[in-house]
């Protein structure tokens, strides 16, 4: 039975991430920022793999490098920052470290993309993390409802 996400401190020696189902739950250093020597998230190109997913989410059928939920949309971290600017990314960083207890859970990255979006209803049903094969750097996939994915179609 594989280890879920290996010591709380650590890095893991887990082959298998379950996702953390618990929104306020602190997610391992490991899996908030893996590294590019992480294989589990370089084996292949792939579009993040699950750490988090809420218990109403709706998971597709799908491959485990591309999963997404029903009714949700999907925005890049990366894309999100550019389209914002880091000004604005630090400023609702700040708000939301002010707002929740654990800084590296998904209620944290909720409370964010609320302010970050203008919009207090905002959902986090998914998220994914994954490293850019060509830059070597973590990215997020944030998957919420409303569908904010939509404002960044090019």
């Amino acid at each position: 039975m594989a280890e879920r996400y290996g010591s709380p401190g650590g890095i893991s020696n887990a082959r298998e991430i379950i996702p953390i189902t618990d929104k306020d739950a602190q997610i391992p250093y490991d899996l908030w920022y893996p590294t590019y020597t992480d294989k589990r998230f370089t084996e292949r190109r792939n579009d993040g793999l699950t750490v988090f997913l809420d218990s109403e989410a709706i998971l597709l059928p799908g491959d485990i490098t591309d999963e997404t939920c029903q009714e949700l949309g999907y925005s890049y971290s990366d894309t999100v920052q550019q389209i914002y600017g880091q000004r604005a990314v630090d400023e609702v960083v700040r708000r939301a470290r002010s707002e929740v207890d654990h800084l590296q859970s998904a209620r944290f990255l909720e409370q964010m993309l609320k302010h970050l979006f203008k919009e207090e209803s905002l959902w986090l049903g998914h998220l994914r993390v994954g490293i850019n094969p060509s830059t070597r750097n973590p990215f997020r996939v944030y998957g919420t409802r409303p569908n904010w994915a939509k404002q960044f179609a090019y």
